[in-house]
Parts: structure tokens; sequence; C-alpha cells
């Protein structure tokens, strides 16, 4: 079916070549036949008669491509503006939200740039963005929310973090490859869940969409389940751990 929503020979996927074309239609096949048609990946692998292993490779390329060219938003731009910033005042910062959700192989349309950054910075940050033309929609202890003019620079959502949290966060932060294979610092999934579980507990209006998120980074590579559960419970949202106990 993902195949043919493509228009693509099943006979040229299944083969070895490697061309850019057949590359990149082999991880268009795979992001949509997992998210759209709902497939898993090892009917898919044998549906192209090849690897599992091969063909998880291509779904988290092909999620990271959808995630990061996709959208009107320059990413990359984006995140040199900030990481200029942030290298240069010699200050902590990682990338979370959308982009960091497709580090970890999950794939959801994002049309901002969500970071972390202790809450000591916060003048400092604000500061920097409105110089370089982004308007503050909304400013507390816990976020802060920037827009630019311009579409290519997009809407710049800042969360702020302090004290024991903020000291772990960033001393086991890693460089992951982002936009374009450009590097970009990302938390632990461990500790992007509990970021989302904290915003759960302060608007549970967006229940719905991060516990979406909380069950894709329990998938993560070598994640610690029982820490994210550790945090849920921490927070008093101990009713959805039952609810992630399969996932």
């Amino acid at each position: 079916m993902a195949a043919g929503a493509l228009r693509m020979e099943m006979g040229n996927l299944c083969s070895r070549k490697r061309s850019p074309e057949l590359v990149r239609a082999r991880e268009l096949v795979m992001v949509l036949g997992v998210e759209g048609y709902g497939l898993k990946v090892l009917k898919l692998a044998a549906a192209l008669t090849t690897s599992p292993d091969g063909m998880s490779h291509a779904l988290a390329r092909g999620v990271r491509r959808r995630v990061y060219d996709g959208g009107v938003v320059d990413f990359e731009r984006v995140l040199r503006l900030l990481s200029g910033f942030f290298e240069g005042a010699a200050l902590d910062w990682g990338v979370i939200g959308g982009l960091a959700m497709a580090v970890y192989g999950s794939a959801r349309t994002t049309l901002d740039v969500d970071i972390v950054v202790d809450s000591e910075t916060q003048d400092r940050v604000i500061a920097f963005l409105e110089s370089q033309g982004y308007q503050t929609l909304h400013r507390s202890t816990g976020y802060s929310n920037h827009l630019h003019s311009d579409p290519d620079l997009g809407r710049v959502d800042v969360v702020y973090v302090k004290g024991d949290t903020s000291r772990r966060v960033f001393s086991e932060m890693t460089v992951q490859p982002g936009p374009r294979g450009a590097p970009i610092p990302v938390p632990r999934p461990e500790h992007i869940a509990a970021m989302k579980a904290f915003s759960i507990r302060n608007d549970p209006r967006r229940e719905a969409r991060e516990l979406a998120d909380i069950e894709a980074l329990l998938h993560a590579p070598d994640v610690n389940r029982a820490e994210i559960r550790e945090y849920l419970a921490r927070y008093g949202l101990e009713d959805l751990i039952e609810r992630l106990k399969e996932a």
C-alpha cells in the first residue's frame, strides 16, 4: 500500500540498488507505512525482502528528514543563530520539543524550536532573542515564547530549569545530529519525559500530546523506563502510569 501511494515499483524497492532516489523512496515507504498505515517494521522489512535493522535505520532517517526539512521554518538557520549565542556566552542549553523527539525516532509536525536553559540566564536569553527581532509573546518564571516576523525564523519557545534539575539535565546532555547533520545538544529521553510530566501537571490540557510523546520516549534506545515512571509519580501523575504500563 505504501509503495503504491508513492507510485514506486516493488521490484526497484526490493532491489539492492542504492541510488539516492531509491534510498529516499525506501525512507518514505517506511514513514508512510508505519505512520500512515500502522504497519510494523518487521512486516515492511519482509515485504521489501531486507533486514529489519536496515529498515529501522531507514525509518529513523525518514523521520528526521520529514521533521527537519518538511516545514516552513528554517530550523538549521534558527539553531545556528542560537548555537552562536550560547557558545559565545558559554551558557548551557539544549534542544527539546519536536526536534528532540525526531532525534529519538518519533516524528510529529513541529513549526517551532523548543529549547531548555538555566533559569538564571532568562534575562540574557530574552534580550538576545529580542535583539534578533523576536517579539516576546509570553514570559513567566518557567516559560517564554517568542515569535519572529520572518517565517524562516518562526517561533522559539524556551523552558527554564533551575537547581538540581538544571545541573542534572545539562551535565548529562548529549550531542546528536540535527537538521542537515548539524550537531545539537539534546537532553536524555528520561529528562525530556520529566519536562513533559511537569507540563501536564501545570496544564492538564496538554495531557494527550505530552503523554503520546512520553510513550514514544519509552521506546528510545537504552531508555530507563523505570526512571520515566518515577518522574510521573513525582509530579502526582500516578494514574497515567497504568496507561503506559503496556508501552
